[in-house]
Formats: structure tokens, sequence, C-alpha cells
């Protein structure tokens, strides 16, 4: 467990190094949009692990001399340019929020004594029962591993290829192997530690989304930490497999768009760089995909807003950057270890044992060969696992089955993921609703939180349209970016109502995460210190709602003048 915490401090100071240094190199570029900092920091973050696979895959005795060169490099630019002093203090409520969600996720990690490895705890430890969830949290690590002895990576594990699964947080961890591997700590420790760390991207890209939004700070940090508490982030975060790496990645490419629609400004950097992340966010997992619907309208009205004549070139480098960023992942997938479509036939085909026939060909065939009524019926199921009536399940009881019950649909079920989410998505659909009937114009803040829900209305649905399976709409098969984005509108569209609804909500959403999760199904042993840590992260939460709730009942009502 201290081997643990110290791993993730660690790894949380090269990946801050990584942060503070792109930042403060493309100060330029958001100097004017000031909360799109963290979204440029995570884009260099990203550039930067792909460089350290891709070196380490094509050259393997050249890895550990580009991580010191990265983090080296890093570390002389932050401390000549003291580029600290560029971002503190607006980035304190939101180190505040890593810092206490890393004390209080890992506080109910280590909750129960195990004697588990960290990869084999966090696939036991919030499961819905005894049985662990799957391997995949390992996959990342195991490809670090054949990545830098220069091994093949074919038949990585089970019947997976390492070239089925995107690399991206394989290159963090390979990353910190090198830079840590003198702490005395397990690799796999490191390993974990890496993925824990690099997963926590999305706070600084949430937040800058819904500042992207126009929300007030107070309203992004509330919305922030409204998603943190929930259950899914505290699961996808310890079990450590790069879906919140890629929702980071996916929410700064949205974040950069909406502030140009919002600015009628298309710079020449906006479309390469949003254009850049969402690749990044394919190459930490393919679920990224999916946003493309929300990516398309935010471009759609960019162009038409600064003119299409003037968006010709800046769509064609943007593509261009697209492009050169995957380019080198189709070449490890077709040369190095083929066939690597072994995803896109399972969840778009419905084909989940490898063939030899081509991506193409298997879509036609799958296809062809169902009748209309079973589409029909598929498509129905997975629309009653996405909008799931059920969504309250297990909150009458507090038995091992009811609590088994709710961890089971939080995992596979995306209206009961929402949580206290759902409740307020349903009200502002209400309130928009009663605001026709009465021909009345709903407030700035109702208008763009329903352009935030519609946008991730789409994304779902295209989801929705593109899986083929019955059953095939869960959770994990998904993109995170709709279910933090649409648990941060919730706080902060509830912040511009009453100040202090907010609160309300983060409160319910911490106590049925608390509830639900700290019970384990393998000891009664507890480990009074990862109480403590949990306790503390908790507190820490605490202090910065009550702060922040403070700031909004402050400023609460000049913005409604405003607006």
């Amino acid at each position: 467990m201290i081997h643990g915490y110290v791993a993730i401090l660690a790894a949380g100071a090269v990946l801050l190094v990584l942060g503070v240094a792109s930042a403060r190199a493309t100060l330029r570029f958001w100097n004017e949009t000031r909360f799109l900092a963290p979204v440029y920091a995570t884009a260099g973050i990203g550039v930067l692990l792909w460089v350290q696979f891709l070196v380490t895959w094509l050259l393997p005795p050249a890895g550990g001399a580009v991580a010191y060169l990265i983090v080296g490099v890093a570390l002389i630019y932050v401390g000549a340019t003291r580029a600290w002093t560029v971002l503190a203090p607006r980035g304190l409520p939101l180190m505040a929020i890593v810092v206490a969600l890393s004390a209080f996720y890992l506080g109910l990690l280590y909750f129960w004594q195990s004697g588990l490895g960290e990869f084999e705890l966090a696939a036991v430890r919030f499961a819905p029962s005894t049985t662990p969830m799957p391997v995949d949290n390992v996959i990342p690590y195991l490809l670090s591993t054949r990545i830098q002895d220069g091994d093949s990576t074919h038949a990585l594990i089970l019947s997976w290829n390492g070239g089925d699964r995107p690399p991206l947080e394989t290159g963090f961890i390979l990353m910190t192997r090198y830079i840590l591997g003198g702490l005395n700590i397990t690799s796999t420790t490191l390993a974990f530690a890496a993925g824990f760390v690099v997963q926590l991207l999305w706070v600084p890209s949430l937040w800058a989304l819904l500042r992207s939004f126009a929300f007030p700070r107070a309203a992004a940090v509330l919305g922030t930490v409204l998603a943190g508490v929930a259950a899914t982030s505290l699961i996808n975060t310890t079990y450590t497999w790069p879906k919140l790496l890629s929702a980071a990645l996916v929410m700064g490419s949205l974040a950069i768009l909406t502030a140009a629609v919002r600015n009628r400004e298309l710079r020449p950097i906006t479309l390469p760089v949003s254009a850049t992340l969402f690749a990044l966010g394919l190459l930490a997992h393919g679920a990224a995909v999916f946003s493309l619907p929300a990516l398309c309208v935010l471009a759609i009205i960019l162009f038409i807003r600064t003119g299409w004549k003037r968006a010709i070139r800046p769509i064609g480098v943007g593509i261009t950057s697209a492009v050169i960023a995957y380019l080198p992942w189709t070449a490890y997938q077709k040369f190095a270890d083929p066939p690597g479509d072994r995803l896109l036939k399972w969840h778009l085909a419905g084909v989940e044992v490898p063939d030899d026939r081509s991506f193409l060909r298997t879509l036609i065939d799958s296809y062809a060969h169902v009748s209309p009524m079973e589409f029909i019926q598929a498509k129905t199921h997975n629309l009653a696992i996405i909008f799931d009536p059920n969504f309250l399940v297990g909150l009458a009881r507090l038995d091992p089955e009811s609590i088994g019950a709710r961890r089971h649909s939080e995992y596979y079920d995306t209206s009961v993921a929402l949580g206290v989410a759902t409740p307020v998505v349903l009200a502002l659909i209400v309130a928009l609703m009663v605001c026709a009937i009465a021909r009345r114009r709903p407030s700035y803040f109702t208008r763009i939180s329903a352009v935030g829900a519609g946008l991730m209305g789409l994304c779902i649905v295209f989801w929705w349209a593109a899986l083929f399976s019955a059953g095939g709409t869960v959770v994990h098969q998904g993109s995170h970016v709709w279910i933090l984005v649409l648990y941060g509108i919730s706080a902060a569209w509830l912040a511009t109502v009453r100040w202090w609804l907010p609160g309300v909500a983060i409160l319910s959403q911490f106590a049925l995460t608390v509830v639900y999760y700290v019970p384990f199904f393998g000891s009664s042993l507890i480990r009074w210190p990862a109480v403590a840590s949990a306790v503390l992260g908790a507190l820490l939460l605490g202090v910065s709602v009550w702060i922040t709730l403070r700031d909004m009942q402050c400023h609460l009502p000049r913005q409604r003048r405003l607006t």
C-alpha cells in the first residue's frame, strides 16, 4: 500500500512536469482564453507519450534515453521559464481536486486488507460479486514489457494481440518505468501508478470544457467535483484501462472547438490541435470515435459562423494532423502485429472470434445475415440498456444482493452510471418544455446546458446505432465522454439556478458512492491508514465545495443580471 502511494506521487510529479512544460510552451495559443491552458497541457502530454511509445517500439534500446530526455528537458524548461507562475493561482483549485480525488479513490481501493497486487485488487475490489472484472487493466502493462524488451506483441494475453488495443497509456508506463525504476518498487505497482495518474487528466479537461461553455469558474469546479465523486469515475480510474484518458483528450478537443464557436474565431491552430487531440483520444481508446458527432456539429457551426472559404485550409491541415498522429499505429497494426481489427469486428459487426475476413467484408456479411426482426430486437434491447428505467435500483436495501445489483447496473447501464445526473438532465428537459409551453425564453445557462446535453445525446444515438449485437451498449463499450460531460453540466446548471443545489447533488452522489462501494466481498479486515486517506480526500473535497459554493453565492446574482 505504501509503495502504491509513493509510486503515484512520483508518477504524478512526472506528469505534472510534462503538463506544466506543455502549457508554458503553448502560452501564445491560449493566453487570450486562459481556461484552455489545461487542454494544451493535456495535448502536450499526449504527444510526448506517443513519442515515447513510438521510439521504444522502433528502437527499444533508445527508450530510456528518450524518457530521460523528455522529462529532463521539460524540467529544465519549467525551471528556466518559471512556468508555474503562469498557471498559478488559477490552477490550484484543479490541483486540489486531483489530490483530493486521488486520496479518496486510493483510500477506498486499499480500504480492506487483501494481499493482492494493485491490478488484481482493482479487478475485484469494486466488482458486483466475488468474480473479478476482466484482465483488460493489465494489457497496457504487458504491452509495455514486450515493447521494452523488443519482443513480438502477438498473443499478448489470452487470444488478444498487442495490435488489438490502442497504446497511448503504455507510453506513460514506459516513461515511468525508465524514470522511476530506481525507487525499488515493483514494475506492476509502477505501471498501476502510471495508469492511475494518467486517467486523472479528465479533471482539467472537463473543467476546461465547462468553462468553454461560459459557465462561471465556480460552476465548472462544482461540475468537475460531481463527476469526481461518481462511482463510474472511481471504478474507471482505479481499474486502469485507458477509458478516462481517452475521454480527457476528446473533451479537450471539444473544448477547443466550443471556445472557437463562442468567439466566432477560426484561428490557424484551432483545427490542427482539436484534430490531434481527437486522434490521440483514439490512440488511448477506440471508443473515442463515438464522440465524432459532437465534434462534427461544432465544426460545422464554426465554419458557418466564420465562413466556409476561410475554413478550407484549416480543414486540410486538421485532417493532415490527425492522420499524421494516427498513421504510425495503423502501420503497427498492419506490419508489426496484424490484423488489429478485432474490436471493430466485435462491436460493429458482432463477430467475437477472429477470422481472416476484412472488416468491411465482415460488416457486410453480418448485416446481410440478420433479419429485420432480429435487427429491431437488438436495437430495442440496446436502447433499454442505455435508458434503464430502474436507475434507482438498489437504493432501498443494503444487503450484499442489492449492493451487487447496484454495482452491476452501474457498470453496464448508462442511466444508472449517471447517478444523480439522470434526474438533473430530466429536470433540464422539463425546464425547457415549461419555457416552450409558457413561451418564455430560457436563461442563457439553461440554453447552453441543453446544447451540451444535446451534443452528448447525439453521440449516444450514434453509439447506439453503430453497435451491432444485442446487449452491446454497456457503459464500458462506449466512451466516458458523455458520462463525464453530463455530470459536469448537471452541477454547473444547478449552480446557476440556485447556488446551493450542486451541493445537494454532490452530497447525494458522494453518499451513493460510499454506501455502495465501501463494502468488499473479499475481506473483513480494515486498513486504517487507507481509511484515513479516504476521509482526508473526502474532507478536502468538502472544503473545496464549501469554498466554491460561497463564491457561487456571492456572484450568482450578478451573473443572472448579465444573462
